[in-house]
């Protein structure tokens, strides 16, 4: 049962066994005073065992309030712990809701299909790739910049030229410095200008998780 019901029903329980035993109580009462001289009165005997009877119910209802009050607690404890345990110090990008693609699917997988395939075939079979995301790791060949976005070239083993482009206000700051030769690791979104030259990804973000 959960905590919460747990301690209304405690309360309400409570007050119920008080109205109860109460009215037991008053009705021993009326009995023993009008009962006649000589005449046992069975509820003058009764009245101390049913003040402890009350007592006794008052306490077990005070004792399921409390056990409802601990576990509740616990519980919050519990999933406070578990929120904790999960969380991360620092949220990676692919945890964003971006649609990755498979490892299978390289840089030079991409470029390949124009150089196998004509130039139509090849757009054809790219379709479905394009819009989704990739990280992509090698070493910088070249930094430029336009009116609006920063461009980088990356040489890479596994996907040959990766030609980058990066929002200028978000990421010139961090490609200023960088010095050709420089290793770096990006994630950015396939686009159509991908060709047998190259991989393209736009909406790049310097990938800091490794």
């Amino acid at each position: 049962m959960d905590a919460n019901k747990l301690g209304s029903w405690a309360n309400i329980g409570s007050f119920v066994i008080g109205c109860f035993l109460l009215y037991f109580a008053w009705s021993g009462y009326r009995t023993a005073a009008v009962a006649p001289q000589g005449i046992s009165a069975p509820a003058l005997h009764a009245i101390p065992t049913v003040f402890w009877v009350f007592l006794s119910g008052m306490v077990l209802a005070g004792c399921l309030h409390v056990a409802a009050a601990v576990i509740q607690a616990r519980f919050r404890t519990l999933g406070s712990t578990v929120v904790s345990s999960h969380a991360s110090p620092r949220p990676s990008k692919p945890s964003l809701g971006r649609v990755f693609v498979g490892p299978d699917i390289t840089g030079r997988y991409l470029t390949g299909l124009f150089v196998n395939h004509t130039d139509i075939e090849a757009r054809r079979l790219l379709a479905p790739y394009l819009e989704s995301w990739m990280k992509v790791a090698g070493t910088v060949d070249n930094v430029r910049e336009s009116s609006d976005e920063m461009h980088v070239v990356l040489t890479t083993t596994e996907d040959g030229p990766v030609f980058l482009t990066f929002d200028k206000k978000a990421w010139k700051d961090h490609l200023l410095i960088l010095r050709k030769g420089n290793k770096l690791g990006v994630i950015g979104k396939i686009v159509a200008r991908t060709d047998r030259l190259g991989l393209s990804l736009d909406k790049c973000e310097l990938d800091f998780t490794g």
